[in-house]
């Protein structure tokens, strides 16, 4: 363990030190002064887009939609949720499960499953079009 973390280490200094050294040739200094200053200007996005993560994995678990674990066999259920959100905000879609509004005995099951499915639309329109919008105009 500690013999990753120190490799690790000395990959990212490598890295840091090959774009320093890159700053030297004027066009690719060019490059790697454009590359750090959408960083910093991404920064308060990822931010907020983290916030909305975490917003919409709370929404989820209220909603009692089922994450699946499967994919994520080492984590837990809170970050297999926040894992399955993120990647539905970046594009790769996995519809909401919703077993348990299916079982026999549960009143007002229909509706629940009505919002479980509006949540996801709602979901899918402001994370994918509204805040990946908001990314390209900022890094524009």
């Amino acid at each position: 363990m500690a013999w990753n973390v120190f490799s690790l280490l000395i990959a990212l200094s490598s890295c840091i030190k090959t774009i320093n050294l890159l700053k030297v040739n004027t066009s690719f200094g060019i490059i790697v002064d454009l590359v750090v200053q959408v960083f910093y200007d991404t920064l308060a996005f990822l931010g907020f887009y983290s916030m909305w993560l975490f917003y919409f994995c709370i929404v989820r678990a209220l909603l009692g939609s089922n994450v699946d674990t499967k994919a994520y066999p080492q984590a837990g259920e809170a970050i297999a949720s926040f894992m399955t959100e993120y990647r539905n905000s970046v594009g790769d879609i996995t519809p909401p499960k919703y077993e348990f509004w299916v079982q026999e005995g549960i009143t007002n099951n229909g509706f629940m499953i009505f919002l479980n499915q509006l949540y996801f639309i709602w979901f899918q329109v402001f994370m994918n079009i509204v805040l990946l919008n908001f990314l390209i105009a900022i890094i524009s």
